[in-house]
């Protein structure tokens, strides 16, 4: 299940009214406050067709700023550090979103893998949203555009990678086993 805010926030990012979305992907949204794991990907659908944009999902996630996104947002908005904000992210995210996401040490930084559960594997959009809203968030609470070493996305490679691999600072690597950002 995923909590319906997160739903909002996305939608909110890409200046779609929430009733629309709804609509066009025919889900009640009346007196709800989460949504099945198949319901978003068929949310993620309707947004790719309202916005005629196959990356819809990773511009949601750039568009995201750390405050607009409640308590999610908080953990990197107040943290000391990015690093602090992704242990915090790491603590919390399983409330928000379905998968599991983990940190560990590398060489010269750190390692961010997550796995998505089975029944999300159908869309691209969230995944994509989940990895560029870190980045944004680290980006913005830190004051840099820093670049990432290395990106990883289980997604199939889309027809351009280029607004990915500049936003990332490197170039993505599509059809990995797991998820990752270095």
């Amino acid at each position: 299940m995923l909590p319906i805010d997160t739903i909002r926030w996305n939608a909110a990012a890409l200046g779609l009214p929430i009733d629309l979305l709804f609509e066009a992907a025919e889900i009640d949204q009346v007196g709800r406050s989460t949504i099945s794991n198949q319901e978003s990907v068929t949310l993620w659908a309707a947004a790719e067709r309202l916005t005629g944009d196959v990356a819809v999902g990773h511009r949601a996630g750039a568009r995201i700023r750390p405050l607009e996104v409640g308590a999610i947002g908080s953990v990197f908005a107040y943290a000391e550090s990015i690093h602090g904000g992704l242990l915090n992210l790491v603590s919390v995210i399983g409330a928000v979103i379905p998968g599991e996401l983990a940190l560990s040490p590398i060489a010269g930084g750190q390692r961010l893998v997550y796995r998505r559960p089975e029944d999300l594997s159908g869309s691209r959009h969230g995944l994509e949203a989940l990895f560029a809203g870190i980045v944004a968030a680290g980006r913005t609470c830190s004051r840099t555009s820093f670049g990432l070493t290395r990106v990883a996305l289980a997604n199939p490679a889309p027809t351009s990678s280029e607004p990915y691999d500049s936003f990332y600072g490197a170039r993505v690597e599509w059809g990995a086993e797991r998820s990752l950002m270095d």
